[in-house]
């Protein structure tokens, strides 16, 4: 049992995380001068919908291939676009770990 404070110090953890992750991917510049984007603009706390300009399937598989799960593929569920991922990030996601997924995203992308 973690107690109050410890609840509060992992929530905190993942939502710092997730942010972190998100901005940094809104950085991403493509050859073609485009940007990965969010796809909803409200608040969030560790989940959050990513556009990519490839479909999520094929950006899963090249992630796959580096040993990482990028997220959910959203294309299954109705109202959600082909090339939409469910990104979530938590407390057991370590910074080096965001910091991989950033540069292997930005590897894919370049």
């Amino acid at each position: 049992y973690m107690g109050p404070y410890g609840l509060k110090r992992i929530a905190e953890i993942s939502l710092k995380r997730a942010h972190f992750l998100a901005e940094e991917l809104e950085k991403i510049s493509l050859k073609n001068g485009q940007k990965l984007k969010l796809s909803f603009s409200s608040y969030f706390f560790n989940e959050f919908v990513l556009e990519i300009p490839i479909s999520a399937s094929d950006f899963i598989n090249k992630l796959k291939d580096k040993n990482i799960l990028p997220g959910l593929d959203l294309n299954s569920i109705p109202g959600y676009k082909t090339n939409q991922i469910l990104v979530t990030v938590t407390e057991m996601n370590s910074i080096e770990q965001v910091k991989h997924f950033i540069d292997s995203v930005k590897k894919i992308f370049s």
